[in-house]
């Protein structure tokens, strides 16, 4: 049994803002999508008007074309993720906590407060901030070894 090929936000974005969803699934059939996929594809082009025509699109062609597949942790995925990453599924890092949204009133911009080093600087952060800032990424309740 064939699987439907799995499609990202931003392929989806691109074809579907551009109205060229007959050609992706001219070419692809069937599609398949996670939901955070889903997730990002509406908010994005609710937010952004160069892809406004993309959730339109994407109401269309679902569930008929578009299959949105469950986020929520299967056996099936598990192996999937451990058979990929060598790791159990519970280790690898969850992309929900690590997404960031494009789209959020926070720039790079932003005016800092004084004396607060830039992000950007090429100060490294010392040993214990970054096995925080690792660990607070993934779902592992072991401790993270710095590189």
């Amino acid at each position: 049994m064939s699987h439907p090929p799995i499609i990202d936000a931003g392929p989806g974005l691109n074809f579907f803002s551009i109205n060229k969803e007959r050609l992706l699934i001219g070419v692809l059939g069937r599609i398949s999508a996670p939901e955070t996929v889903q997730t990002e594809i509406l908010l994005k082009s609710r937010h952004d008007p160069r892809f406004r025509a993309a959730a339109t699109v994407w109401r269309k062609l679902t569930p008929t074309w578009i299959q949105v597949l469950s986020d929520d942790q299967t056996p099936e995925l598990a192996a999937a993720v451990h058979r990929i990453t060598r790791q159990p599924m519970n280790n690898a890092c969850n992309p929900r906590k690590t997404w960031a949204r494009p789209w959020s009133s926070r720039t790079q911009s932003s005016p800092r407060k004084p004396g607060r080093p830039s992000r950007f600087s090429s100060t490294t952060a010392p040993e214990p901030a970054q096995q925080q800032l690792k660990s607070a990424a993934c779902n592992d309740s072991s401790p993270v070894v710095a590189p």
